[in-house]
């Protein structure tokens, strides 16, 4: 089962609502980078504690992982864990479903062939990188909200990185690590179903848009898709 569309924009026009959302069925190979391509800060753990910083994709269908593109906030050849977490229902994976260490060769951008790795997911995953209190975790800051951060502490479970800094008390902010990948993906080959306060107004629809009509002006109207 896969998550609902994610991305639902309606936009009203007169006596009707123009709707659309996430393409589920779109296949080829993309670039994902969350960030503003910005390191504005760096995040080590303290204690001798490791920990997983990630971004979670939120990709429908089989995918292939190519390649990962980290952001070394540390000095020259920084040895770091990389992994892969799946779902398991609407959860997140603490174990990993794959792991590896690389060496970050040199600070900034370090890209990660994973082309040969056999990455593969049938939902959505998390690309993650080891930190602790010698290997730090870049952060853009200038990426919030953040949306797709999430942060695994040593002993627990994924949860968001916006929620970490929240409980903070102002030690650290929000934002999105500086982690991205290069997808190949298949799609999820679904139809979409339309509804409108909690009544389903359309279904099978072959793709990510619809007009709502038949509607009073001035009214507000909650719509969802599934």
């Amino acid at each position: 089962n896969y998550p609902p569309p994610a991305d639902l924009v309606v936009e009203s026009g007169d006596m009707e609502a123009h709707l659309s959302w996430q393409d589920m069925n779109v296949s080829g190979t993309f670039d994902y980078d969350y960030s503003n391509g910005q390191m504005t800060n760096s995040i080590i753990m303290n204690g001798e504690f490791t920990s997983f910083a990630g971004e979670m994709f939120n990709i429908a269908g089989a995918s292939t992982v190519d390649a990962m593109n980290i952001y070394n906030a540390n000095s020259d050849g920084v040895t770091v864990t990389i992994a892969a977490f799946s779902k398991l229902g609407t959860l997140w994976d603490s174990e990993a479903a794959y792991e590896m260490e690389v060496t970050l060769d040199s600070q900034g951008y370090n890209t990660i062939d994973l082309s040969t790795a056999g990455w593969t997911f049938e939902s959505g995953f998390i690309l993650a990188h080891s930190f602790n209190d010698l290997v730090a975790v870049a952060l853009d800051e200038t990426a919030v909200p953040s949306t797709n951060s999430m942060v695994l502490f040593e002993g627990g479970s994924w949860g968001t990185w916006a929620d970490a800094a929240a409980d903070s008390d102002g030690a650290v902010n929000d934002g999105e690590w500086l982690i991205g990948a290069t997808v190949t993906q298949s799609g999820a080959n679904v139809t979409y179903n339309v509804q409108r306060d909690g009544v389903e107004v359309a279904a099978d629809l072959g793709t990510n848009m619809h007009t709502d009509t038949g509607l009073n002006n001035n009214q507000t109207y909650a719509y969802s898709v599934s």
